[in-house]
């Protein structure tokens, strides 16, 4: 009799699992068996995620979290490709489902090889909530409380919020550019061409590197993303192509032994480099610096079409709202506790994005030395916030567009065609991709 129950329940449970819809917290890192709070998810890409995965672990254990709980659902989990997880994702709110939240990644963890997506083509597609009205709306955080609010609404919304940014920009001497926060391609072409031999314009900079700062901050100027249009088709692209194909990684074989080597800095100083990739991601990087180099230097950024400012806000561990979630206002109530908590020490590796943090990261590098310098004055913290609110852009640029451009300014640098031919190519390429994502 026993064994004849024991089969019956068996068949119960199969018919059961059967009928059922997978459960999203099957999916989740964060869920506890008898947490019988509403589920909130929120989408990731494998690793490189700790901080929002942190985050929600604490958020969790919150009086704000009595009724719901964030779960954070890895897209890659099972070892799947980006391709096959953005697939995913992309059917998934297609159909009017998918997760709550979406982590998007920075252009420092994909340097870090950390897989994951760009929020314009979500936001372009209408997929994203604008969290301006509840900046607007909320008591606990509002814009004021925000650095460079301008950069965030870059796209007349906000559409991603992360706990920390760095600044991405580049150095020269200030005692030939002055105190210049801006250039135009033309007049980089025009000081490349002017160098002595033992001069270099770029340090450590390959073709795809000054691609992907110069041909990412071009795109920017290039795509109409509400009206699905792109121009890159002309002369100034194409001589932005051109200059890729003159860079090098460095001329130190040429112009030094490895016993007399000099970094960046040093160069910068002695004017043998004219500019170098720089990044504001401690309060006191200015000071690093200045330091390193023995020089003042000037943040001028990189050169971009109109003369525009070219450093940028690269917003971390970034997350969005999906406009399919029916939990938006829980969403909010997690980014709100995530942007006003992050860590805060002196290894932090970025700078808060909320003041009150901010303010109290500067303090304690005013008080601790770091890497050999502090800052010292007022001075310091004034030129931190000026250059923190200094970026009119985020530093995003759609990774798909910044491959095209790099695969079609390869067959160039080989030979295999001309820089007006690889223009022509990036624009047919990029104009089906940016209607398809329009």
């Amino acid at each position: 009799m026993k064994k004849y129950i024991a089969v019956l329940l068996l068949l119960c449970i199969l018919l059961s699992a059967c009928g059922a819809e997978p459960s999203k917290s099957s999916e989740t890192t964060t869920v506890a068996p008898d947490d019988e709070r509403t589920s909130v998810t929120l989408a990731v890409f494998g690793r490189g995620y700790e901080e929002l995965t942190t985050a929600a672990a604490r958020f969790n254990y919150t009086d704000n979290a009595s009724d719901f709980r964030i779960d954070v659902v890895d897209y890659s989990d099972g070892g799947i490709s980006m391709d096959q997880a953005l697939l995913r994702l992309n059917s998934e709110i297609g159909a009017g489902n998918g997760p709550d939240m979406i982590a998007f990644a920075d252009k420092s963890s994909q340097a870090n090889n950390v897989m994951g997506i760009t929020h314009l083509s979500y936001m372009s597609r209408g997929w994203l909530v604008d969290m301006g009205k509840y900046l607007a709306e909320d008591d606990e955080l509002s814009y004021d409380d925000l650095v460079n609010v301008n950069a965030l609404n870059e796209f007349d919304g906000i559409y991603i919020l992360g706990n920390g940014f760095e600044i991405h920009t580049a150095m020269v001497l200030s005692e030939r550019f002055g105190e210049r926060t801006s250039w135009t391609i033309q007049e980089y072409l025009d000081i490349e061409a002017s160098l002595e031999p033992w001069q270099s314009m770029c340090y450590y900079m390959n073709d795809h590197y000054f691609l992907e700062n110069i041909g990412g901050r071009y795109s920017r100027h290039a795509i109409n993303w509400k009206e699905g249009t792109c121009d890159f088709n002309n002369s100034e692209f194409i001589e932005i192509l051109e200059a890729a194909g003159r860079v090098k990684d460095d001329n130190t074989a040429e112009f030094e032994t490895l016993e007399s080597f000099t970094t960046a800095w040093q160069r910068i100083g002695a004017g043998q480099l004219i500019v170098s990739a720089a990044f504001i991601s401690n309060p006191s990087s200015i000071k690093q610096d200045e330091a390193f180099s023995e020089s003042q230097v000037t943040y001028i950024g990189w050169p971009t079409p109109d003369g525009s400012c070219g450093s940028d806000f690269n917003l971390l561990n970034s997350v969005g709202i999906s406009t399919n979630s029916e939990h938006k206002d829980a969403c909010w109530e997690f980014i709100k506790y995530y942007v006003k908590n992050p860590e805060v020490s002196l290894q932090m590796r970025y700078l808060p994005l909320y003041r009150p943090k901010l303010a109290a990261t500067i303090s304690l590098y005013r008080t601790d030395e770091f890497k050999g310098v502090k800052i010292e004055n007022k001075q310091d913290v004034l030129d931190l916030y000026e250059i923190i609110e200094l970026p009119e852009h985020m530093a995003v640029y759609d990774e798909t567009v910044v491959d095209i451009i790099i695969e079609e300014a390869e067959e160039y640098f080989a030979g295999n065609r001309t820089a007006e031919d690889a223009a022509a190519r990036v624009q047919e390429r990029v104009s089906l991709y940016v209607a398809e994502q329009s």
